[in-house]
């Protein structure tokens, strides 16, 4: 589902400003809390209340045994908190009035401010008769849920020097447990402040969970879930430990999970470890550091198992140890990113402050470290709470980076960071719509998609950056040069890459031919410019079509396409830059309306295919036949061969029309081959042909199907099309030869022949072309045609001579002792019936 970014941030800011709102309340309330706490509250416990402990984790005594105890065997804790030396421990609080002072005759209660407590039991004594008793914790059924969240009791008819207060906690996992005394109306407030406080976390918990799980639908980023998880058992964990989970499950489930609370610890940590992965994604991190930090969350993951069967104070230990683990990790990420100057970023360390500085207040103020009070005391919480805020402005903030960043990268190239053909369109309606003159030019590097390719991904992109460095330098000279927008690291540049091997420029206003020849003469030149990768100097070659706006055309929307077809419509005479006009580019229009044609003719079965004959000049007998092709068009009659594979090579569709052609012509072989005519038959395969991948399996496919041997079907190559590719050439020619099939050597002659590679080809024929047939006339054909037949026999390959047309021509090659010949002396192209007539009155070749 699509994002909208500015109906998302104002959904943010208004969660914000309830979050701020219902801080502000609870503080004042929190704080009001304090202010009579401090005239009240604590009057009372520094004058009138002494408060003395004794730990007897070692040693259990009762409440019989802990009343006969003499004074002296406890500690005052207004002198020094109680610090356990384990999680699992037992401790008696005293709680009597002070000598000298008058007895205490408002109502009060005793609070012990921690929730985490599995048992405590309060005792008001009297003449040391217990006159009344309240046990509370997360492991007592109270009717009460508030017992939960604060346990304390409370004493309404006030306090004489004849009664004690005992207050004794047996826990498994907590930690200090700070006893305050209070008037009744204060301990209220404390804990409507306090309700409100958790009730307040977990409304913004719920509230940032359903934003992000919308945010995570829309994006599918896994950061989100990771956040959600994190922050849902933050808030799970916190609503636990304030004794909140009461308020919402069944005793017996709010139970199951106080007594297994490190599950929830460590399934937290694991979601913020993973968060931590997913949000801080960059290609600076290491994938095996990535790898340690999600080995580390299935580990994590087997502790949090593990709390199913140990005590909470076994695996705290372990927890602090994953923690420490976490942090270093996390920090260790951050330092890998932050370099990166990214706004995201630094929320995200922004955000661990407050996490840190509440957790350390709050563990200060259980253990005397600060003074205690409201919000000191939920220091932690507070904390938890600005950072799942602040974090959740980070994600919104990566969120817009991203969005920019996409859409970056929808509009520039992602080598060379150069505007791509995404952003060159708007920039040409903004000009066609502004209603001024300009002039595209779209310069294409032929270079591109052969040479550069062979250098590999890493030098070609190499090359590219170089190259369009130099093409903005010159670029930057150049006057009324159209500069496209800085882009984000506010760089501007002239130029845009529209394809791999095609870029464009702009000029704005009217251009005539002698500048635009000017300017391009300096893009060539940048172009040219050698560029040195490996210790090797490589210079490429570029050509261009041009088109002005409005004065070559109106077409607004199709101007690229229209400078496209002007350097199609090239002719290899003319200069290097070629003006768009109309005739031309209805020309290639047809040209591409032929190629759908003949996709259909393909399709349709509306091609035929002929044969010419090939003659053993020795013996006059048949020796096999070349496929000719041949499409006689509704409309314009006779399409040369030559026509219809430049089209094919051009569109292509050569792939299709040359595995049509050897379904066809093989099925025709087969025909002959089982009629007794068991000679051999030539494909002719474009350099096109050469990399199709499917080219050798449909050939195996095709001979498996109609059962003809390989060695009567010929493969036809010119001598370019094994020179464009010469690796790929020896390739598909080589696991040809080693299936079985021959090949042949087309026109031999007529190109720049590598002797060196020809010979390292598997060839088997040499085919010497029909220019060379006047050797009645011409000495110097005369003479390359007899030394070809002598070199074929050199190298132990047949030759065949094409275009034999008269009996003085056969003669000579008869003399040269030339093998086989083919031309209108023998024979036309004939259609398959017509040639099979044909053959019926030749004698057939003999073995």
């Amino acid at each position: 589902m699509p994002i909208n970014i500015k109906r998302t941030i104002q959904f943010l800011l208004i969660i914000v400003s309830i979050i701020v709102t219902v801080f502000a309340v609870n503080i004042h309330n929190g704080q009001q809390a304090i202010n009579k706490n401090t005239v009240n509250s604590t009057d009372l416990v520094k004058e009138k209340f002494n408060i003395h402990y004794i730990d007897d984790s070692d040693n259990p005594l009762s409440l019989s045994q802990i009343n006969k105890l003499p004074s002296g065997m406890y500690a005052d804790a207004s002198k020094k908190l109680h610090s356990p030396d384990s999680l699992v421990f037992s401790v008696w609080y005293r709680v009597n009035l002070k000598g000298g002072v008058n007895p205490l005759s408002s109502a009060f209660s005793v609070t012990v401010d921690n929730p985490t407590l599995d048992s405590i039991t309060f005792y008001l004594l009297e003449k040391g008769a217990v006159v009344q008793t309240k046990r509370v914790g997360d492991t007592t059924f109270s009717k009460n849920n508030l017992d939960y969240v604060v346990p304390q009791m409370n004493i309404y008819d006030g306090f004489q020097r004849d009664q004690s207060i005992y207050i004794h906690i047996e826990t498994n996992g907590a930690s200090a447990s700070p006893i305050i005394i209070e008037l009744i109306e204060d301990s209220q407030l404390r804990s409507s402040a306090q309700l409100m406080l958790i009730g307040c976390f977990i409304g913004v918990v719920l509230i940032m969970i359903i934003y992000n799980y919308i945010m995570f639908k829309g994006i599918g980023d896994p950061s989100y879930f990771n956040y959600i998880g994190y922050i849902a058992f933050a808030g799970f964990t916190i609503s636990l430990i304030n004794g909140f989970s009461f308020y919402v499950f069944p005793f017996e489930v709010a139970r199951w999970f106080n007594n297994h609370l490190m599950i929830t610890h460590f399934i937290g940590l694991i979601f913020a470890l993973k968060f931590a992965i997913s949000f801080l994604r960059f290609d600076k991190i290491k994938p095996w550091f990535v790898n340690i930090g999600m080995m580390a969350s299935k580990v994590i993951l087997v502790f949090a198992f593990s709390a199913l069967y140990f005590t909470e104070a076994t695996l705290t230990p372990v927890y602090f140890a994953a923690v420490l683990f976490v942090y270093v990790y996390v920090i260790s990420l951050m330092s890998m990113v932050l370099s990166s100057r990214l706004m995201w970023v630094r929320y995200y360390l922004l955000s661990w402050l407050p996490l840190f500085v509440g957790v350390g207040i709050g563990i200060a103020a259980f253990n005397g470290g600060v003074p205690y009070n409201f919000l000191t005391r939920n220091a932690a919480l507070l904390g938890v709470l600005a950072e799942i805020c602040i974090m959740s402005i980070a994600l919104m903030d990566r969120f817009r980076a991203n969005e920019v960043d996409r859409d970056y990268r929808t509009k520039h190239d992602p080598v060379t960071g150069l505007p791509n053909k995404a952003a060159l369109e708007p920039v040409i309606k903004k000009l066609v719509s502004g209603k001024k003159s300009f002039t595209l030019v779209l310069v294409e590097i032929p270079e591109a998609n052969n040479l550069i390719p062979s250098l590999g991904v890493e030098l070609s992109n190499q090359f590219y950056i170089e190259l369009f460095n130099n093409i903005e330098n010159y670029a930057d000279g150049l006057t009324s040069i159209y500069e496209f927008e800085q882009n984000i690291e506010n760089k501007t540049y002239h130029t845009a890459r529209v394809s791999n091997s095609c870029f464009a420029l702009i000029f704005v206003g009217d251009l005539s031919d002698e500048a635009l020849s000017y300017n391009f003469l300096a893009i060539q030149e940048a172009v040219s410019t050698l560029i040195t990768l490996n210790g090797a100097a490589i210079s490429v070659s570029c050509n261009a079509g041009v088109v002005s706006y409005p004065n070559d055309s109106l077409e607004k929307e199709n101007l690229i396409t229209l400078a496209f077809q002007a350097m199609l419509g090239r002719n290899k005479n003319e200069q290097c830059w070629v003006r768009y006009e109309q005739h031309k580019s209805e020309n290639v229009k047809k040209r591409f309306e032929l190629a759908g044609e003949l996709q259909t003719a393909i399709d349709n079965d509306d091609l035929e295919l002929f044969h010419q004959p090939q003659i053993n000049l020795k013996t006059g007998v048949v020796q096999g036949s070349e496929l000719l092709l041949r499409w006689n068009h509704s409309d314009l009659g006779y399409v040369s061969p030559e026509r219809i594979i430049d089209i094919a090579e051009e569109t292509g569709t050569i792939h299709h029309l040359t595995e049509w052609v050897i379904t066809q012509g093989l099925s025709q072989h087969a025909k002959l081959y089982r009629l007794g005519f068991e000679h051999t038959i030539s494909i002719n395969l474009s350099s096109k042909d050469l990399t199709d991948n499917g080219l050798i399996a449909h050939i195996l496919t095709t001979v498996a199907e109609y059962v003809i041997p390989p060695k009567t079907i010929v493969f036809e190559l010119t001598e370019s099309a094994t020179t464009n590719d010469p690796e790929m050439a020896k390739s598909v020619i080589t696991e040809l030869h080693q299936q079985g099939y021959k090949i042949a050597i087309d026109d031999f002659g007529t190109g720049y022949s590598n002797l060196d590679y020809l010979s390292q080809l598997p060839f088997d024929m040499l085919k010497i072309d029909r220019s060379f047939m006047n050797l009645a006339m011409s000495k110097r054909n005369n003479m390359i045609t007899e030394m070809t037949i002598a070199l074929g026999r050199r190298l132990g390959v047949s030759v065949v001579a094409e275009g034999v047309e008269t009996h003085e021509v056969a003669e000579i090659l008869n003399n040269f002792y030339c093998p086989v010949a083919q031309g209108y002396l023998y024979a036309k192209p004939m259609a398959f019936i017509d040639y099979m007539r044909w053959l019926q009155k030749k004698p057939k070749q003999h073995e």
